[in-house]
C-alpha cells in the first residue's frame, strides 16, 4: 500500500488529536478518582471525631488496614494511569516529530513551533515518571490517608 504525503499528514494529525484526547481523558479520570477517595475521608473524619464511642484497638486496627488497603489500590490504579499517560506522552512526541512540530522554520519563520522542552520522552528513563499532575493526586490522597489514620487513632472523645 502506498499512502501519499497528504494522506500521511492527515492521519498523523488525526492520530495526534486522538492523543491529545487521551491525555486529557487519562488526567480527567485520575482527578475524579482521587476526589471521590479524597471525598471519602472528608465524610468518615466528622465520623470519627463525633463518634462518642471509643473504639477498641481491634476496631482500630481493622479501619487502619480498611483504610490502608484502599490508599495501596487507589496509589495501584493512579500508577496504571499514569503509566499509560507517559506511553501516550511518548507517542505524541513521535508524532509532533514526524510533523515539524521541533524544527525551526517548518511552521514559524526562524523558530520551532514548539520548544525543545517539550520534546521530553519518559520512556527512556525506564521508570514512572512523576509528572506534577500525578505528584500531586499522590500527596492529595497520602495525606488523606495520613489524617484518616490519625484520626482512627487520636480521636479526641
Amino acid at each position: 500500500m502506498t499512502i501519499n504525503e497528504n494522506q500521511k499528514i492527515n492521519i498523523l494529525l488525526s492520530l495526534l488529536n486522538e492523543r491529545y484526547k487521551a491525555s486529557h481523558q487519562m488526567r480527567d479520570r485520575s482527578l475524579k478518582f482521587a476526589m471521590w477517595v479524597i471525598g471519602f475521608v472528608i465524610i468518615a473524619i466528622p465520623w470519627l471525631l463525633f463518634n462518642r464511642e471509643i473504639l477498641t484497638s481491634c476496631v482500630k486496627l481493622s479501619f487502619t488496614a480498611i483504610i490502608l488497603i484502599i490508599g495501596f489500590f487507589s496509589y495501584w490504579f493512579l500508577i496504571a494511569i499514569n503509566i499509560g499517560f507517559n506511553r501516550n506522552w511518548d507517542l505524541q512526541i513521535k508524532i509532533e516529530k514526524a510533523l515539524g512540530c521541533y524544527e525551526k522554520s517548518v511552521y514559524i519563520e526562524s523558530e520551532q513551533l514548539f520548544p525543545k522542552e517539550y520534546k521530553h520522552e519518559y520512556s527512556k528513563k525506564k521508570k514512572i515518571n512523576w509528572t506534577y499532575h500525578f505528584v500531586t493526586i499522590y500527596a492529595w490522597i497520602g495525606i488523606a490517608i495520613a489524617l484518616i489514620i490519625f484520626f482512627i487513632w487520636f480521636n479526641p472523645n
